[in-house]
């Protein structure tokens, strides 16, 4: 999976601080779009994994989106 895909996910799927559509902000999760693609390389990793660390990426911003929510960007990374 590419950076830009991921980017796209994160915007689209995920989005805990409601940027939308917002060009202006279109950069605003790359540390954590960075961090993910890295991530995803790693061997053996499942969808559990990736969502522990939605979680901490969400702890980092201080909010929180439901299970449904990072189950479903999780499912969309791990293809």
């Amino acid at each position: 999976m590419e950076i830009n895909e991921i980017r796209t996910i994160f915007l689209k799927y995920w989005d805990p601080i409601l940027i939308g559509d917002n060009e202006l902000l279109i950069d605003e999760y790359d540390n954590y779009v960075n961090s993910m693609f890295g991530y995803l390389k790693r061997d053996n990793i499942d969808i559990d994994d990736i969502v522990d660390l939605l979680i901490l990426f969400e702890n980092e911003m201080g909010v929180e989106t439901d299970l449904y929510t990072k189950r479903n960007v999780a499912s969309k990374l791990i293809k």
